[in-house]
């Protein structure tokens, strides 16, 4: 018999035929403080500060819920092995790959990451929640667009996501990214997004972006393990916007193929294929500007479309009804619905790229308030005959001229 500690998680090597565990001890409850190690070894960050810790309770807890942790010098990611794949799991944000998400199970360990010497998680009773929890969502109001991307050979897959968030930068995010974790069987494949960060280049199994202005080049890191035909995929796509274009080059056949939800590319692993053969290009995405009315009933509102993609483009202009409003063939600069009334456009632009040739957006012209004016007068007291007031209440959106005559 071992003595071991419920706030720790332990990797147990088990023979095949059945095996029964006695676990005797009393049940954690109440507040749970956790320690945790770090050793700046080969001054790689993505290296340092790895602990393995366990969900002490007997039930379920929720990694989401604020009110039962508080996580100190550490990274918000968590990651867990899935023995039933060989795979490793991770979770951050509200993004999940593999079987694990926001509810730990009772007993489950999991990494965690310090980011320092002084890494602390506390967990409370708060944590609890309901449910088994995953055994080993999408994205908060801050992250714009997800993409799911799935490198897979017959029933064997792995998967990575990337996606953009208001708060990202170009490296790593400690609260909104996660780490890849290889698995320790060489023969599965593998598949992360490579970001770049001021030290050096981070393998990530989900990785926040900065919100493009323009395209953007994404690379991908591919281990194809012991498979010679292997399929890229676009498992999903999540996004506020309605023109995410997406195409897959593979540097090898110098070949580009599109990338959007949906795709599959089927490819052969040679002895040239190296782990940097695929890269991801996302096309700029449509960009308007709406000025709305000015003044009540003016129609003087104005919409501007930039092109998608290269020039030459056709814009084409629908109202809510879909009644066709305006068209421009053969532009290479702006095109600008003027005169517009108030309601709801559809934009469509298209260009004659082979991949990423047609973009939507729906855009609200908005109406002017009305121009309000209130005044309200207060009389003189008879023996103070110069105490009389008056206030005057003004619409906030114009711009006024004040003239106050006495009669």
């Amino acid at each position: 018999s071992d003595t071991i500690d419920s706030k720790r998680g332990y990797f147990i090597y088990f023979l095949p035929s059945p095996t029964t565990i006695d676990i005797t001890g009393a049940i954690p409850t109440g507040t749970v403080d956790i320690d945790l190690s770090y050793t700046d070894g080969d001054g790689t960050p993505g290296n340092d500060g790895w602990n393995l810790v366990a969900n002490p309770f007997p039930s379920a807890i929720d990694w989401d819920k604020e009110s039962g942790f508080s996580k100190v010098g550490m990274s918000n990611s968590i990651y867990a092995f899935d023995p039933s794949t060989g795979q490793y799991c991770s979770y951050v944000n509200g993004i999940n790959i593999g079987n694990m998400d926001n509810r730990i199970a009772p007993g489950q360990a999991f990494w965690v990451k310090a980011v320092g010497p002084t890494g602390h998680l506390r967990l409370t009773e708060a944590a609890k929640t309901k449910g088994h929890g995953a055994q080993l969502r999408t994205a908060d109001a801050y992250t714009e667009t997800t993409v799911r991307i799935r490198l897979s050979h017959d029933d064997i897959s792995d998967e990575c996501v990337f996606g953009f968030n208001q708060h990202a930068t170009e490296g790593y995010d400690e609260n909104i990214d996660a780490y890849k974790f290889y698995p320790t069987n060489a023969h599965l494949p593998s598949i992360a997004v490579k970001s770049e960060n001021a030290e050096d280049e981070v393998p990530l199994s989900i990785s926040m972006m900065p919100i493009p202005e323009d395209g953007q080049i994404i690379p991908l890191e591919v281990k194809t393990g012991e498979h010679t035909e292997m399929y890229i995929s676009n498992a999903g796509v999540d996004s506020f916007n309605d023109d995410v274009c997406l195409t897959l080059e593979d540097t090898e056949l110098d070949k580009m193929v599109p990338m959007n939800q949906g795709d599959t590319y089927t490819f052969t692993v040679t002895e040239k294929t190296t782990d940097d053969r695929f890269v991801l290009h996302l096309a700029a995405t449509l960009d308007v500007t709406v000025l709305d009315e000015t003044c009540p009933e003016s129609d003087d509102a104005e919409v501007i479309a930039q092109g998608f993609g290269e020039a030459p483009w056709n814009f084409t202009w629908t109202d809510e009804m879909g009644m066709l409003v305006k068209e421009t063939v053969g532009a290479t600069s702006v095109d600008v619905l003027e005169n517009a009334n108030p309601g709801y456009y559809e934009i469509m632009v298209t260009n004659e790229n082979e991949y990423c040739n047609t973009a939507y957006k729906v855009v609200e012209v908005k109406a002017a308030p009305a121009m309000q004016l209130e005044a309200t007068g207060y009389v003189a007291d008879c023996n103070l005959l110069d105490a009389g007031s008056l206030y005057i209440d003004l619409a906030e959106h114009f711009d006024w001229d004040l003239t106050i005559e006495d009669y």
